[in-house]
């Protein structure tokens, strides 16, 4: 019987049963999703009686389901491997990316951008398998420019190797949940530019190197790579202490606060 289980421990990316986002709020999707958020608001009052026990892995996860519930749920963010990262390697001056090559991460942006800077190198690595007519997509549309560098499917040793020497790592994801190779890649000494959306903006505490649009990006890359070396130094050390509650050493512990704080018995209890 249940009674030999632990209790179920649900860690929430992103509330897709509540509301959706980029491609998944149009068409078909939208029609796929509609059904279980239906039954979701029209079983609320579940969320806030039950015994469900869970964390969100950011403040913008949370913020959604207490909209939903008027429960609050605490953020438990995910861990990034900071050690492997850490490096004292002179950067080169060029931009990098991490990430699914999929509509949600948005590179046709980085794309368009890149346009802007010619003379600037542009990796753009991730997994092309998952979506492989985006990333068709993506060829066609870099096609003869020489400062953009498609980077499928690396290993994570030449992986580790372009984000280090990268000077600029680019996120471009709308409403993005978290992004554990942008903690990494800032843990490599990159200066991040995001876009300001999504828990992944919890991960960049400078506002200036967020951004609103495609236009205010390119201005803010411009100020980035014009910026001094010193300049650069102050940045990196202010964010290598922001990055520091990402670390896989802070996850345990948060878990074990959160695992002590709601009660559950500690017998299997699954990370969804």
């Amino acid at each position: 019987g249940n009674e030999h289980w632990g209790d179920y421990f649900s860690y929430i990316l992103y509330p897709e049963f509540l509301t959706s986002r980029g491609k998944y709020n149009k068409g078909l999707w939208r029609i796929y999703y509609l059904p279980h958020q239906l039954l979701a608001y029209s079983k609320k009052h579940w969320f806030a009686d039950s015994g469900i026990k869970m964390a969100c892995v950011s403040k913008k996860t949370s913020d959604i389901i207490y909209s939903f519930s008027k429960r609050r749920w605490p953020v438990l963010y995910p861990p990034a491997n900071l050690d492997d990262f850490k490096n004292k390697i002179k950067k080169k001056k060029g931009v990098i990316s991490v990430g699914g090559l999929t509509h949600e991460k948005n590179q046709e942006e980085q794309i368009e951008i890149a346009k802007h800077f010619p003379n600037l190198s542009f990796n753009i690595c991730g997994n092309s398998k998952r979506n492989p007519s985006y990333f068709k997509k993506l060829k066609e549309k870099s096609l003869n420019m020489g400062n953009v560098h498609l980077c499928p499917d690396l290993s994570f040793k030449d992986l580790q190797e372009k984000v280090k020497h990268s000077e600029v790592f680019l996120n471009s994801g709308r409403e993005d949940p978290f992004c554990m190779a942008l903690v990494e890649g800032m843990s490599a000494g990159c200066i991040p530019l995001i876009h300001d959306s999504g828990g992944v903006a919890e991960a960049v505490p400078l506002k200036e190197l967020r951004y609103e649009n495609k236009e205010e990006a390119i201005k803010k890359l411009r100020k980035i790579i014009s910026l001094s070396e010193r300049e650069k130094e102050q940045i990196r050390k202010k964010i290598k202490k922001h990055i520091q509650q990402f670390s896989e050493e802070e996850f345990i512990k948060n878990l074990f606060k959160i695992i002590n704080k709601q009660k559950i018995n500690k017998g299997v209890f699954p990370l969804i």
